[in-house]
């Protein structure tokens, strides 16, 4: 073990909690405290499973301070420390290495870059601009261009490049049996404002997620939750053409949307965290 044993972290709802006030918890879990000159004194750990700062709710009567933000770490225990510095509060917290938000990120942007090629890989740039081709820009003799507003207000490109490159459309997955355009959709985008959203949900949600419950977890939410939303688009909109990651952010913040129900007791402030979620799967 990386840590010597410690006192388990209280279970069930504290004592007084409110429904959405802050909450105080177990005192006789965590040890006699009682002296205001009491602190919250993080425990240090080796480099590969850090120690991060987590906000607690007040303590009745431990003096601890409130002065850390709790963001969905993973809480392995509560110890109380009684060293010749005084008496506090030590959290051990299980972290996780962040790698699948950050490479599906880098993955997006560079489909992204690959849509605005393919869009003017068949255009000369001394030429007038097109619909198709009507915002240029031209990157070591290599022609990158977005269709005008009036075929792709979220500044992107056309259509007909969006099918080419892996977007859902029923007639290529059912009669051509292209059964990867149930993923690659999750990877593609309608131009920069359609990416720019996704992607700053994705690192919203997705970061906290990753480092609190690893990025096997994470990706099998994503990934599933993401082919689920292409197969239901099949059916729900059958002769419409699609793409982009919402149903995977989607199913990231029915993750969260968990996590914050079942620990309510733990959050200071839970529905303010509702409230967060509610306003990401809005913009979704």
């Amino acid at each position: 073990s990386l840590f010597a044993p410690h006192t388990p972290a209280p279970q069930g709802p504290p004592d007084g909690a409110t429904l959405c006030g802050e909450r105080s918890m177990h005192r006789t879990a965590l040890g006699p405290y009682g002296s205001p000159a009491n602190t919250l004194m993080p425990r240090s750990s080796p480099p590969a499973l850090p120690t991060v700062p987590l906000q607690l709710a007040n303590v009745a009567g431990s003096g601890v301070p409130r002065d850390y933000e709790a963001i969905g770490e993973h809480v392995l225990s509560y110890a109380a420390l009684n060293s010749e510095e005084g008496s506090g509060l030590e959290l051990i917290i299980e972290t996780h290495r962040v790698v699948f938000v950050p490479l599906t990120v880098f993955a997006c942007t560079a489909f992204l870059a690959a849509e605005y090629y393919e869009n003017g890989r068949l255009v000369e740039a001394e030429h007038a601009p097109t619909e198709e081709c009507y915002y240029r820009l031209v990157v070591q003799g290599h022609l990158l261009c977005a269709a005008a507003l009036s075929a792709n207000p979220l500044f992107g490109p056309s259509n007909d490049v969006l099918v080419r490159m892996g977007a859902k459309q029923n007639e290529h997955i059912l009669e051509d049996g292209e059964a990867w355009r149930l993923v690659t959709p999750l990877f593609l985008h309608a131009g920069l404002v359609h990416w720019a959203l996704n992607m700053s949900a994705l690192l919203q949600l997705g970061l906290r997620l990753e480092e609190a419950h690893g990025a096997l977890r994470v990706a099998g939410v994503y990934l599933v939750s993401g082919v689920f939303g292409v197969i239901m688009s099949a059916i729900l909109a059958p002769h419409s053409m699609s793409v982009g990651a919402s149903g995977a952010i989607l199913g990231l913040l029915g993750a969260s949307l968990g996590e914050v129900i079942q620990n309510w007791g733990v959050y200071a402030r839970p529905c303010t965290l509702l409230c967060q979620l509610g306003v990401a799967a809005v913009l979704q």
